[in-house]
């Protein structure tokens, strides 16, 4: 069974020299399968493990996670309009088949689905002068089967919309088939709360939340030493399961091609990737946690309205008394 790697580490953390190197070896050893496991018999790096063969079908690969940190990090520098401020997860698993009544969709069918969906909002996105950007990563679970995290550049007040039509058109229910990250807590009822991951915090939260399922074994020779995945990101390892096909993306204008017409310098270093996103760290309303504690998130919320709606004398002012309650909770 997989161990998880503690966030605790950075870069170079591991310990150093060659007295070390029996230690490496035995981690190596409990997160591969001793018929993976072989040692380095020969030059500077004998009794290190070899690295393990990449599997792309359980783990994100290095070069996924790149791509998919520097596609955030690019859609920062652009304007406001390209922030991936919405999250939405998609329980492909429940996804009712159209020609298989009765049935649910197939895993074969998963990506083409995704494709469809995308495509669906990108027109919705269109009509209110949008051009989607987004970034997908897929994962499954016991309990979810297999299913999609996606950040979209879409503002809060688009999610009717995009809940009709994977509703109305896909057949999907909310909770059960389909969820969206607010920026907010998760409410028990289907209201919409928050107002969109508005924060670098939030956004990079949700970027580290889907970066969970690297490979725990994957490492990188670091002079005498080792330097695992898990301490370069400062993420902790969490399961993300097998899926059926390619396991993450972006769309076109967040993509290495657009990104390199447009002059951007690629992230290529996975302890710099991981330093850049806990930079953008905040303490406001769970930012980091795209899926945070109800306690805490109403804590901020309380917050903002004793910002927005302060009391006098134990009463509100007549000013704010008059105002919506959305218009309480705005920052």
């Amino acid at each position: 069974m997989d161990q998880e790697v503690g966030a605790t580490g950075t870069p170079g953390a591991n310990a150093r020299g060659p007295e070390c190197r029996a230690q490496n070896a035995k981690r190596a050893r409990t997160r591969t399968s001793d018929s993976e496991l072989s040692l380095i018999e020969r030059g500077p790096l004998a009794g290190f493990p070899r690295k393990p063969p990449k599997n792309a079908r359980e783990y994100l690969t290095e070069q996924q996670i790149l791509n998919i940190g520097n596609a955030f990090r690019f859609s920062e520098q652009l304007p406001a309009g390209y922030r991936l401020t919405l999250g939405l997860t998609i329980i492909m698993a429940n996804v009712p088949s159209r020609e298989d009544i009765g049935h649910h969709l197939e895993p074969s069918k998963y990506r083409a689905m995704l494709t469809s969906i995308l495509q669906a909002i990108a027109k919705i996105a269109a009509r209110k002068g949008i051009d989607l950007s987004y970034l997908y990563v897929w994962e499954a679970s016991k309990k979810m089967g297999e299913h999609v995290h996606i950040m979209l550049n879409l503002p809060i007040t688009m999610i009717g919309r995009v809940r009709a039509l994977l509703r109305d058109h896909y057949g999907l229910t909310e909770k059960s088939g389909f969820q969206f990250s607010r920026g907010g807590w998760k409410n028990s009822s289907a209201t919409d709360t928050g107002h969109g991951m508005l924060t670098p915090g939030m956004r990079s939260g949700f970027i580290k939340y889907v970066c969970k399922g690297y490979d725990p074994s994957a490492f990188r020779y670091y002079g005498a030493d080792q330097q695992y995945f898990g301490h370069l990101l400062g993420l902790r390892y969490k399961k993300a399961g097998v899926v059926s096909g390619k396991r993450c993306g972006t769309s076109e204008n967040l993509g290495q091609k657009a990104r390199k017409l447009a002059g951007w310098t690629e992230i290529t270093d996975l302890g710099e990737l991981g330093s850049l996103l806990h930079q953008y760290n905040d303490t406001s309303d769970g930012a980091g946690k795209p899926f945070g504690r109800k306690k805490d998130a109403r804590r901020g919320v309380a917050g903002r309205r004793a910002q927005a709606a302060p009391r006098r004398s134990g009463k509100r002012s007549a000013v704010t008394a008059e105002l919506p309650a959305e218009h309480h909770l705005e920052h």
